[in-house]
């Protein structure tokens, strides 16, 4: 009876172990999902409420400021207050719309608007277009290590899925009410091995 009774034991500590571990990664991969869905959030909202843009880093020429796979936050800039030494984003002359940011490391003012020339801070020599005015689209405000391949992953189709997953291993480790088969007594008589039962009465 003994034995019986160490068993019943041993299985509900086990059964209880499963269940605080399962409560753990629920609230692990769910703070995960948390700051995965604000960040992407955060990403989209960002330029609504600013007027700025979320740009992810795609090459090393302002590193180590600027790293590969981080992001930049920019923030409106008005061009006649842009000088030497102030980084700026602009849309690269003849570039197809592409932006670039770099550092102003010099200023002319000669023509009908001003046009400012640029460099990269890990590059040996100055872009050779200058960029006017007209193309500027802002000043960096902030800048987000790795933040610009997290978003890069997660627009992908596999960090997608990621998600997808992420959101099923959350719902399937919530916490629960348990089952029938859970809420019974499995020891049955066994916990309650003094019980005395009334003899039978033969009629």
């Amino acid at each position: 009876m003994m034995r019986l009774i160490a068993g019943v034991a041993q299985h509900r500590g086990v059964r209880s172990a499963v269940r605080y571990l399962r409560l753990v990664l629920a609230w692990v991969l769910g703070l995960v999902l948390l700051g995965t869905t604000a960040t992407a959030l955060g990403v989209a909202v960002y330029p609504q409420v600013t007027g700025g843009q979320a740009l992810a880093v795609l090459s090393g020429s302002m590193e180590p400021g600027i790293p590969v796979g981080g992001m930049v936050f920019t923030q409106p800039v008005d061009p006649d207050e842009v000088a030497v030494g102030q980084v700026i984003t602009f849309v690269r002359p003849g570039g197809a719309g592409e932006l670039v940011t770099h550092r102003v490391v010099g200023v002319d003012t000669t023509g009908l608007e001003p046009a400012f020339t640029t460099r990269g801070d890990a590059n040996d020599v100055a872009d050779l277009e200058p960029v006017p005015a007209s193309a500027v689209v802002g000043t960096p405000r902030w800048v987000v290590p790795e933040l610009g391949r997290q978003a890069a992953v997660l627009h992908s189709p596999k960090g997608l899925g990621a998600l997808v997953l992420l959101v099923c291993a959350v719902v399937a480790l919530a916490p629960g009410r348990p089952s029938l088969q859970e809420s019974a007594d499995p020891a049955g008589d066994a916990e309650r091995p003094d019980e005395v039962r009334p003899p039978l009465r033969l009629v």
